[in-house]
């Protein structure tokens, strides 16, 4: 069996059997050689994907839909969780979605999930998303939280693990996305069709692994945590 280089589209918890796995060595037990590759935004993992330069991706639904929609032949096999972790925050002088008009919202890159779930949000409120507003790319949720609290751009999405962070800083959570999206896929396995087709037995040889990583992290909580700060370093 050759080297598997597994992306990854976000430091999140979504990702810790993976990286349990990693630790404890489950891949190799499987007898797979597995390279983890951190990736600044779902588009670029969805990018390496297409590509042949990463077999197997974790990441959001939106990358792998509009790929679909492009003609590439990819599938997804495994859904992580089925919350939705997401609020629109703003500066504290932003205080409807009304008044994002002309403003400046940050997003990880253009075409990803942080883009769409904005877009959304602002078409269920009547806005224009592509008109009424500017997308700023500009990286992953600790950087787009740090935008919007110096004040450089005026609104963006967060994740559930920053929303303590932005109330006790004076931030708008303008929007819980759960209220207008109670389910969604947040994190998902996906890879191309022809990699599944040749080389199935060792993308199950990674699931079973990966399956030993869940089962560990919620067995020994602390050992996950373990895993999770070595790979966020």
């Amino acid at each position: 069996k050759g080297q598997l280089v597994v992306g990854f589209s976000a430091y999140s918890a979504a990702f810790m059997p993976a990286f349990v796995a990693d630790r404890a060595g489950y891949f190799s037990q499987e007898g797979l050689s597995v390279k983890l590759i951190f990736f600044q935004s779902g588009v670029q993992l969805a990018q390496s994907l297409i590509s042949g330069d990463t077999h197997i991706g974790m990441g959001s639904a939106p990358e792998l839909i509009t790929a679909v929609n492009a003609g590439v032949k990819m599938r997804a096999v495994w859904g992580i969780s089925n919350k939705m972790p997401y609020a629109l925050i703003s500066r504290p002088q932003i205080r409807t979605i009304n008044d994002l008009k002309g403003k400046k919202i940050a997003v990880s890159s253009r075409a990803s999930l942080s883009e769409f779930l904005a877009a959304y949000v602002l078409k269920s409120r009547g806005l224009d998303p592509q008109r009424d507003v500017t997308y700023l790319p500009i990286g992953g949720v600790p950087t787009r939280f740090a935008a919007v609290q110096s004040g450089s751009v005026d609104a963006s999405l967060i994740s559930a693990a920053h929303f303590e962070k932005a109330r006790q800083a004076g931030l708008n959570l303008l929007v819980m996305l759960e209220d207008l999206i109670p389910e969604w896929p947040l994190d998902i396995i996906y890879l191309r069709e022809d990699f599944l087709a040749n080389r199935e037995a060792e993308f199950r040889a990674y699931l079973k692994a990966y399956q030993q990583g869940v089962a560990t992290s919620k067995k020994n909580p602390e050992a996950a945590i373990a895993s999770l700060q070595r790979s966020l370093r």
